[in-house]
């Protein structure tokens, strides 16, 4: 990783092909489905509350859902959840959850547009190529005036980035 001396922006020197991103996580596994810690419940919970002003038809996407513990979340505030991740092993826990998951990325052909009341990306955007065309695809998805929330990791110092479809990119 490396940090601009002027500004503090943190970023990888050598970006990752695609091939060398589907060649890792298709050896990336979760360990067992441990518990989720009640810290990390609470600020799930914290997240879901926010994200009622922007319930419309009731649907959120988690980009990278990983073992689908927010998801599960927010199927408990009655949210109809929906998943897409990368890893196999990943992608597998949540389908044994009943949680509605792609295995893979986003694909344009996933969901009709303005499916999405709020789509959800924690600590994922640094793991994507092309960020710009990865944020462009998404607000595809989300209903005009909804919500798009992308965590970046605490590695950095944790941030969220709060951005309504009508944003410039």
């Amino acid at each position: 990783m490396v940090k601009c001396q002027d500004c503090s922006f943190v970023f990888i020197e050598k970006v990752p092909s695609e091939e060398e991103l589907k060649q890792y996580y298709s050896i990336y596994c979760y360990a067992e489905d441990r518990p989720v810690s009640s810290i990390t419940i609470k600020r799930y919970q914290k997240l879901l509350k926010e994200f009622e002003a922007y319930r419309h038809n009731n649907r959120i996407l988690e980009l990278g859902c990983g073992k689908g513990d927010f998801l599960l979340e927010a199927r408990k505030n009655h949210w109809e959840v929906q998943g897409t991740e990368i890893s196999e092993r990943g992608a597998q826990l949540c389908i044994d959850k009943g949680i509605r998951t792609h295995y893979g990325t986003l694909r344009e052909d996933l969901f009709p547009p303005s499916y999405f009341d709020v789509i959800v990306a924690i600590e994922v955007i640094e793991h994507i190529n092309n960020p710009k065309e990865f944020i462009c695809q998404i607000f595809r998805f989300l209903r005009t005036g909804d919500f798009f929330i992308v965590q970046l990791p605490t590695l950095i110092q944790s941030l969220g980035i709060f951005c309504k479809k009508n944003i410039r990119l």
